[in-house]
């Protein structure tokens, strides 16, 4: 009797709220690493999304280009600039030569530039930018300036050999991998929009010229010049062209 009495004081009982505490630390921990995760996931959704829309490269169509900071993250994953689009309302309504005519009132655009293409292209690509792993494609040709047309200082001097860069983005903004010329071949005599691209195939320098849209380029035959892509309908004379930059 002795000793079941002893072994029975030395026993200790679980105490009666013990399981109601182990509810509330396992409910704490869920709830905690719930809100971690929703958390992780805000941050993911944010980091996807573009940062900016505000203009940095005005359009001469009917479109407003805008681009994200370089190194923002893409849709796609990547680390680039990327193009959005919308409506510009007020080019709605005018004609082509119209929205030539007012284009030079639009920030980021200098002119147009003349010049020869002298070569035949080279299809390459150029990183993105920001430790992206996606490219741009794009098409240099061998560019002589023979013209420029604005209010400003020519941005390359006349008779020096550059690069004219294209970079398709006409038909999917987000990608630039067509490799399409918008029709430039050797030997054209050609006007190109100088205006900023941003970091579009890498961006204007001192030797590249780039063009990102058909209406960026305009070609001259037997004494008019045509557009290109959504502006093919378009043709003047030179000097009535010419007018349009030198007003």
């Amino acid at each position: 009797m002795k000793s079941k009495a002893r072994s029975s004081r030395g026993r200790h009982l679980p105490h009666p709220l013990l399981p109601l505490l182990l509810c509330v630390l396992l409910v704490g921990v869920l709830i905690t690493v719930g809100l971690a995760r929703r958390s992780f996931d805000e941050s993911a959704k944010q980091s996807t999304s573009i940062e900016s829309t505000t203009p940095s490269s005005a359009s001469v169509g009917n479109v407003i280009e805008a681009t994200t900071p370089e190194g923002a993250v893409s849709s796609s994953g990547g680390h680039t600039t990327e193009i959005v689009y919308g409506v510009d309302p007020t080019v709605n309504g005018l004609t082509i030569d119209q929205k030539i005519d007012r284009s030079l009132t639009l920030p980021g655009i200098k002119g147009v530039l003349r010049g020869a293409v002298t070569g035949d292209p080279t299809t390459h690509t150029v990183p993105k930018g920001g430790g992206s792993r996606f490219t741009w494609t794009v098409v240099d040709f061998p560019f002589r300036v023979t013209a420029f047309l604005g209010p400003v200082e020519a941005p390359y001097p006349i008779g020096v050999a550059i690069t004219l860069r294209i970079v398709d983005l006409s038909e999917d903004v987000n990608a630039g991998q067509s490799g399409q010329t918008f029709g430039v071949a050797a030997g054209d005599d050609l006007f190109v929009y100088v205006r900023n691209q941003g970091v579009i195939g890498g961006g204007n320098t001192g030797t590249i010229l780039v063009a990102s849209q058909a209406y960026d380029v305009f070609t001259l035959r037997n004494g008019v010049v045509y557009g290109k892509g959504e502006w093919a309908s378009f043709a003047e004379p030179l000097a009535t062209f010419e007018k349009h930059f030198t007003h």
